[in-house]
């Protein structure tokens, strides 16, 4: 029981670290569109490579997590 508070953290912290770039990659692709005029395809685009970047984050961080937990 003395671990739950940190694997909650740990799970908000994955939650955000993939949803904070998907939306931020919406965010830019709305005001590409915007600049370049080019309707749906900024959103789109920037939606994808947010996500792949928050997925990237997820993976690099689940595969190093043995050893920051060590660091703790």
């Amino acid at each position: 029981m003395s671990n739950w508070g940190s694997e909650l953290s740990d799970s908000l912290t994955l939650g955000v670290e993939l949803v904070l770039p998907t939306l931020l990659g919406a965010v830019v692709g709305y005001y590409a569109d915007q600049y370049f005029s080019s309707a749906p395809l900024g959103m789109i685009v920037g939606v994808f490579v947010g996500a792949g970047l928050g997925f990237w984050r997820i993976v690099v961080k689940f595969l190093a997590g043995p050893k920051e937990k060590e660091k703790r």
